[in-house]
């Protein structure tokens, strides 16, 4: 994560979900979602998504827990 990544605790972004939502989709910028001081997810613009998509295939990123 780069010095520049916004980051927030999970339970400031759900008190706050509209705003983080509003924030990453206006200013195309990720925020991540920290539970004690460790990233465990991120909010990314969807054409981050569409572009992981496309180069990953859908749904088998690298923590893709689908049944196969």
């Amino acid at each position: 994560m780069s010095d520049e990544t916004k980051s927030m605790g999970i339970s400031e972004a759900r008190a706050n979900l509209t705003e983080v939502v509003n924030q990453v989709r206006l200013l195309g910028e990720p925020v991540v979602l920290m539970r004690r001081d460790k990233p465990q997810a991120a909010v990314v613009p969807m054409a981050w998504l569409e572009w992981a998509q496309a180069q990953l295939g859908a749904g088998k990123g690298p923590d893709s827990r689908q049944e196969g």
